[in-house]
């Protein structure tokens, strides 16, 4: 599919659930948040579902928690590929939402601590009533999100129309 999957056979024929958050915290206190039970959402999900973590390149790879995943990408891979490659995107609030939003594929956001994060560091657009994808607040939200399959991938062309329309392909 693209060169992001070549390196990992395991891949080759499952549906790729990547799961890319964004990071907390400022300069050196930068940490990873993995707000998923990875051993529930495995458990949980058929075998042919392939989980990929793509975790930020501005963070440290050892304190990354990767238990669960069938593939770990290289934090310095590129994002684009892995988005190429996958089939949903499960994040919160990272700016590659963007990026995903001009695939029109099903988007799956863990924001259980949207309060606290609309208030440090703060978002450019009102979650609640703007943003795409299905917002869930924890593990069972997600599998529940992905095992139904019930995507309206119909609100991205009015999202991208407001956010990416200078985005026509002719740059």
């Amino acid at each position: 599919r693209t060169r992001a999957v070549s390196g990992h056979p395991q891949l080759a024929g499952r549906r790729i659930v990547l799961y890319a958050p964004t990071f907390r915290g400022r300069g050196r206190a930068k940490f990873g948040r993995n707000a998923l039970d990875w051993t529930l959402l495995r458990s949980s999900l058929p075998a042919d579902v392939a989980l990929v973590l793509k975790s930020h390149p501005n963070l440290d790879p050892g304190g990354v928690d990767a238990a669960g995943f069938d593939v770990v990408a290289d934090p310095g891979s590129e994002m684009n590929d892995w988005l190429a490659a996958a089939d949903v995107l499960v994040t919160d609030y990272s700016s590659s939402i963007f990026e995903w939003a001009l695939l029109r594929r099903p988007l799956v956001l863990l924001v259980d601590d949207l309060e606290a994060y609309e208030r440090d560091p703060g978002l450019y657009l009102d979650y609640r009533t703007e943003m795409i994808g299905i917002q869930v607040q924890d593990t069972q939200g997600v599998v529940d999100a992905l095992l139904a399959a019930s995507w309206d991938i119909g609100a991205y062309d009015a999202f991208v129309a407001r956010r990416l329309d200078a985005c026509d392909g002719h740059a």
